[in-house]
């Protein structure tokens, strides 16, 4: 697979990690940056190596402050726990429990700097792949500490600002890419705008980044197209996504199929679901609005006058009887 197809899980991105195993979320740019003034550059590395290759690259850390800053650089790995897609840190854990692992073979120089305001520091970063390397995907973030600097929590914890670029790195081999998505779509609905879930479950030994889109046909075989949103997915996770068919003004009964692709071979993840759109309400208002109207039209059209006579529905023999009652009782 193309390393362009992997992007969106290695969004490089502001680290807020307390004094624990797991970091908060994160959230990509196009350079990582915090309120402290660190920017990380690249804020993602892709690589390809294969078992024995030693891969040296180039990333850099810029003081967007106006102080003097001193750094620590650590690679950490890390793993994504959410259907968000969030990146999130781990340490401590024994060898060999995390199979996507790749702090164990990077190195970062140096490790300890000084910046100084409007600084930008270059870094080498060196991999050294194994030879009992695993195919597949492996994940590690390089982490930028200013020391000396904290800051509290809402919880009031002491919070070390750290700032990082997320590196990712694949070996060729043999790797399983199978995934399926769940299609939800409200069965029925008044107006529009209609929201579409889809959740894309991922049973790779790598992450995957479907794209497509979904069709939405109406009754008159005019077709909408709704933007599926691409982002990748963690190995042996699931990540949802949140479709909208802008439109309020619908009716009827809908096609609603999902097309999209993942993969290296572009593997289909194809669903289709159906769904209806009346505006009940206000079918029953106008309904009622047509019914008053005829009614004051026909008593418009036919008014009885005082002291008229409307059309007896009794028969002759009844409606004399009637009349010699009254006339009895009249009194």
């Amino acid at each position: 697979m193309k390393t362009t197809t992997f992007a969106a899980i290695l969004l490089s991105s502001l680290f807020l990690i307390p004094n624990s195993k797991f970091s908060f979320p994160v959230q990509a740019q196009e350079t990582t940056s915090n309120a402290f003034g660190l920017t990380a550059i690249p804020p993602r590395l892709e690589v390809e190596g294969k078992p024995g290759d030693v891969i040296v690259r180039t990333i850099k850390v810029r003081n967007e402050s106006t102080v003097l800053k001193t750094l620590t650089t650590s690679i950490k790995d890390f793993v994504v726990l959410d259907e968000k897609g969030t990146p999130v840190r781990i340490e401590d854990l024994p060898d060999g429990s995390n199979k996507w692992a790749l702090s164990p073979w990077t190195q970062v120089s140096p490790d300890k700097h000084q910046i100084k305001p409007g600084e930008t520091k270059a870094l080498s970063l060196t991999i050294v792949v194994p030879e009992d390397a695993t195919p597949g995907a492996h994940y590690a973030v390089v982490l930028h500490s200013p020391t000396n600097e904290t800051t509290l929590s809402e919880s009031g914890s002491a919070i070390t600002p750290e700032v990082g670029t997320l590196v990712y790195l694949r070996v060729p081999g043999p790797v399983t890419e199978d995934a399926r998505a769940i299609f939800e779509v409200p069965k029925f609905q008044e107006f529009g705008p209609v929201k579409f879930k889809t959740t894309v479950v991922n049973n790779s030994s790598i992450h995957i980044a479907p794209q497509g889109q979904i069709e939405v046909t109406d009754m008159l075989s005019r077709k909408f197209v709704v933007p599926f949103g691409s982002a990748n997915i963690f190995p042996e996770t699931t990540r949802s996504f949140e479709s909208v068919l802008d439109q309020k003004w619908l009716f009827g009964r809908f096609k609603a199929e999902l097309a999209a692709t993942y993969g290296s071979t572009g593997q289909l993840l194809n669903t289709v679901s159906y769904f209806w759109v009346l505006p009940v309400r206000l079918i029953l208002a106008i309904l009622t609005s047509i019914f008053l109207v005829i009614a004051i039209v026909l008593i418009l059209r036919n008014p009885t006058k005082p002291g008229q006579k409307t059309d007896s529905l009794l028969s002759p023999d009844e409606d004399e009887a009637i009349t010699r009652l009254k006339n009895k009782y009249r009194d």
